[in-house]
């Protein structure tokens, strides 16, 4: 996991696998930003090879801790495997995928409406 901060919030690139022996891992780290105030978190999945339904359950925590701080985390260059897996869960609408860590900063607020800047 590498972290780097971006012009309206802090990128954390995952690589290899999101499954249960290392989904803890992101969700403490996504807890440590938050608790150094950055709430605006962008995760980055160009690396990522696999999640299981552990690494799934850990996306969903990472929005509720961002969120329930008062920002948001959202996912960018999310591989044509994990976009899958997200959208044969129903989960599409919950966990929106950007194309690029800039567009999932440029969009305002707290959550996205329905066919903004996503794919």
């Amino acid at each position: 996991m590498m972290t780097w901060s971006v012009r309206g919030g802090m990128v954390l690139s995952l690589g290899g696998e999101l499954d249960i022996a290392t989904a803890s891992l992101v969700t403490d780290r996504v807890r440590a930003l938050v608790a150094e105030g950055h709430v605006r978190i962008v995760l980055d999945l160009a690396h990522l090879e696999f999640c299981d339904c552990s690494g799934l359950r850990a996306l969903l925590r990472v929005q509720r801790i961002a969120t329930e701080a008062g920002g948001w985390a959202r996912l960018s260059r999310v591989g044509d495997m994990i976009r899958q897996i997200i959208t044969l869960t129903g989960l599409r609408d919950v966990i929106v995928c950007y194309d690029n860590v800039s567009a999932a900063i440029a969009v305002r607020g707290t959550t996205v409406e329905r066919g903004a800047a996503r794919s």
